[in-house]
């Protein structure tokens, strides 16, 4: 799998689409739309369907099985399909809260920028920025897809803010300590899962210094 922080080379071109929270008929503002399923695409429909409460619609578009695979790669292959679908759980939830909180604290306010990337001819970035308004931080969100079965579907979502980018793994990683220590034993995937709730949120997470 190509890494989710993969150095992009400098040939490769970049895709830059003005959107606003939600699709409308003038959501490029003059300019052509992005093709039907390409990156830039399944970001806009996932970010509207979110947007619009269409959380079923928006979660189809998104690998979780490859993002808990990520997260926790020697308890996956170990649950069963219960605790399996109890982490899957964990992670829509999760997923829905970082996108609530980007919006409450006014990320999507005055509209944002898509800059596709392709990493690989099936794997690409499309990096969400804010557009410039006085004060803002220079953060983004970066959403990592890749093509499976001729879709494209997104695996990955991280955050940036100036050379920093935030990892969930490194989270997860306190996480299971902290459920370790709590119940006196590793975790298995299904404790993970039941216990993670408590202990998310309450961490700082952790930073990586990225390439720019």
């Amino acid at each position: 799998m190509i890494s989710r922080r993969a150095t992009i080379i400098a040939a490769t071109a970049a895709i830059a689409i003005v959107t606003p929270a939600v699709i409308a008929a003038a959501l490029f503002s003059g300019r052509a739309p992005p093709a039907e399923d390409s990156p830039t695409w399944v970001v806009t429909r996932f970010t509207a369907h979110l947007e619009a409460g269409r959380h079923a619609d928006a979660f189809a578009l998104f690998d979780f099985e490859d993002k808990a695979q990520f997260l926790l790669p020697d308890l996956w292959p170990a649950g069963d399909a219960e605790d399996r679908a109890a982490m899957v759980s964990l992670l829509k939830d999760l997923l829905f809260t970082a996108f609530a909180t980007a919006r409450d604290a006014g990320f999507y306010a005055d509209g944002t920028t898509l800059a596709e990337t392709r990493v690989a001819a099936d794997h690409a970035m499309v990096e969400e920025t804010p557009n410039p308004t006085e004060g803002r931080a220079d953060e983004s969100i970066r959403y990592w897809l890749k093509r499976d079965r001729g879709q494209w579907r997104i695996y990955d979502r991280t955050y940036r803010i100036g050379r920093q980018s935030y990892d969930a793994r490194g989270t997860m990683d306190q996480v299971r300590g902290k459920i370790a220590a709590q119940l006196g034993h590793p975790p298995t995937l299904r404790e993970v899962a039941k216990n993670a709730p408590t202990w998310v949120g309450k961490l700082r997470r952790r930073r990586v210094e990225i390439d720019q």
